[in-house]
């Protein structure tokens, strides 16, 4: 079974191949011979957010295959939308060599980057919904790694845009206050900024009155 270890320590932790399990920015996790760092699904047994998905596309599972002879960094076997479970084990291989690399090679298939993107948004989406302890820090931490895959992705395809939205869902839980975000007249866009189209379905919701700033002038 791998192992989680706290990073600056040599204490080990296992985990339970049955059971899924998320590896926090402080530790790492081995799985076969990649030591990867923190942000990750590790285990087995976690069900995909949407009902169409069986088994959470994030999710790292050590029992599967690898081909680490033979790596698919090319991304020859994988598209853009991938789970981790269904892709072959060349790519899986490629996979967990990025994350053990630093999550940082420019020229790496987007697919992969997806990959591990999916998880972070099933962190913030889903269980810090369920959280019943502080959360803030580690979101800061998710925001600023998405920020460094933005700034080293952001340019492919539409990787920029999800990531954008994303951020934006980001601030607004850290503001926890709708009225917190500027008027919606004051953005350029042409479409209007997913944080602020949960503000306003979240101001009919509790049937609070628009604050007087958020009326169009003139």
């Amino acid at each position: 079974a791998p192992t989680v270890r706290d990073v600056a320590t040599s204490n080990t932790q296992a985990v339970a191949p049955s059971r899924a399990t998320w590896v926090s920015v402080d530790k790492t996790v081995q799985v076969g011979s990649y030591c990867l760092p923190g942000l990750v699904y590790v285990g087995d047994n976690l069900k995909g957010i949407s009902t169409h998905v069986s088994t959470e596309p994030a999710l790292i599972r050590p029992q599967l295959k690898l081909d680490e002879a033979k790596p698919d960094r090319n991304g020859n076997w994988i598209s853009e939308w991938p789970s981790y479970s269904e892709i072959p084990s060349a790519s899986r291989a490629a996979y967990l060599e990025w994350l053990a690399d630093g999550r940082c090679d420019p020229q790496i298939p987007l697919g992969y980057v997806y990959l591990f993107f999916y998880g972070l948004e099933r962190r913030v989406l889903r269980d810090f919904r369920r959280a019943k302890r502080p959360i803030l820090t580690e979101l800061c931490t998710i925001m600023v790694e998405v920020e460094r895959l933005q700034n080293l992705y952001g340019d492919q395809e539409t990787f920029g845009e999800k990531t954008r939205q994303f951020l934006e869902i980001c601030r607004f839980l850290i503001l926890n206050e709708i009225t917190a975000l500027p008027p919606p007249w004051t953005f350029e866009a042409v479409e209007w900024p997913l944080s602020l189209e949960v503000g306003l379905g979240t101001l009919a919701a509790t049937q609070i009155p628009l604050p007087a700033d958020w009326l169009c002038p003139g």
